[in-house]
């Protein structure tokens, strides 16, 4: 799926701001990039694994999403 929705990803124009990409370790989901692409998509991007998660960390590890989160904000506070 996620090559079918390629385009949109590649199409967004996205402004030059601080990006962070937080991504499961164990993500299967083929509707999301995987790190590698979303690398390539955005080169700029803070590139953040989530160590032993899926595509639902914020629901099962809000702490370690929270300190993702909350370190990348005041890097760029």
């Amino acid at each position: 799926l996620y090559d079918d929705g390629r385009r949109m990803f590649e199409a967004a124009k996205l402004p030059e701001v601080p990006m962070l990409y937080l991504y499961g370790e164990l993500t299967t989901a083929t509707v999301y990039p995987s790190a590698d692409q979303a690398a390539q998509l955005w080169p700029g991007a803070n590139m953040r694994c989530l160590p032993g998660q899926r595509h639902l960390a914020p629901i099962f590890d809000p702490t370690n999403v929270a300190a993702a989160l909350l370190e990348f904000t005041t890097a760029h506070d």
